[in-house]
C-alpha cells in the first residue's frame, strides 16, 4: 500500500482535539452568559412595572383617589418610548393630577412589546386627562402615553371602554423592529379587582 495514502488518512492529534474543545467551551460560556444577562434584564424590567402596578392600586386604596399607571409611548425622547413608566394621582375634589413617582425606565435593551400589549395601549379609559411629569426636561402630554387608571376601590376604570378586557403589558428584549423574542415577562391586570398575574415562558 502507498505510504503517502496512509498519511492522508491520519486522524487529529490529542492536542488538536483539546484545542477545539476549549474553543467550543469558551463560545458556549459566552452564549450562556449573554442569554442569562438578557433574561435577568427582562426580569428586572418586568418586576419594576409589576411593582408600579401594585403601588398604583395600593395608592388608590389607601388614599381613596384615582391613580394612573402611565407608559410613555411616542415622545420626542425616543429612548423613553415604550420604556418609561410613572404614577400620577388625581387630587381629591379637583380636576388636577399630581405625580406620585418620577419616570422609571426599563433596563437598556428591554422594552414593552406594543403588539403584545394592545389591550393596555388601545383601551385607555375616558377619564380626565392626567398631567404628567416631564422627561429629561421635555413636557409630556397624555396623547404621548398609554395609561390605565385604578379607582379608589382598587378596580380599573372602564369608563368609555365597550369591552371589558384585561390590560396586558408584555416586556421583552428590544430589537431594531421593536420588542420581540421568546424571553418575556407578561403582566395581566384583572380589571374587576385591579390585581394582576405574571406569565413567563
Amino acid at each position: 500500500m502507498d505510504r503517502n495514502c496512509l498519511q492522508c488518512t491520519r486522524g487529529f492529534s490529542l492536542i488538536e482535539l483539546l484545542f477545539v474543545i476549549a474553543i467550543m467551551s469558551a463560545l458556549t460560556g459566552v452564549g450562556v452568559a449573554t442569554f442569562s444577562g438578557n433574561s435577568a434584564r427582562v426580569s428586572t424590567g418586568g418586576n419594576l412595572v409589576a411593582d408600579l402596578a401594585s403601588q398604583a392600586r395600593q395608592n388608590s386604596l389607601s388614599k381613596g383617589v384615582m391613580t394612573a399607571l402611565v407608559m410613555a409611548k411616542t415622545t420626542s425622547t425616543a429612548t423613553s418610548n415604550y420604556r418609561a413608566f410613572a404614577l400620577v394621582e388625581k387630587v381629591s375634589g379637583t380636576s388636577n393630577w399630581t405625580p406620585v413617582t418620577r419616570w422609571n425606565h426599563l433596563p437598556q435593551g428591554i422594552a414593552v412589546d406594543p403588539s403584545g400589549s394592545d389591550n393596555f395601549i388601545n383601551n385607555t379609559p375616558q377619564v380626565l386627562t392626567p398631567e404628567l411629569p416631564s422627561i429629561a426636561g421635555t413636557q409630556i402630554s397624555a396623547a404621548d402615553c398609554a395609561f390605565q387608571v385604578f379607582l379608589p376601590d382598587g378596580r380599573l376604570s372602564t369608563k368609555g371602554i365597550t369591552t371589558t378586557v384585561s390590560p396586558t403589558l408584555r416586556i421583552n428584549e428590544e430589537t431594531k423592529t421593536g420588542a420581540s423574542g421568546g424571553n418575556y415577562y407578561e403582566i395581566i391586570i384583572n380589571p374587576l379587582t385591579g390585581t394582576f398575574k405574571v406569565e413567563r415562558p
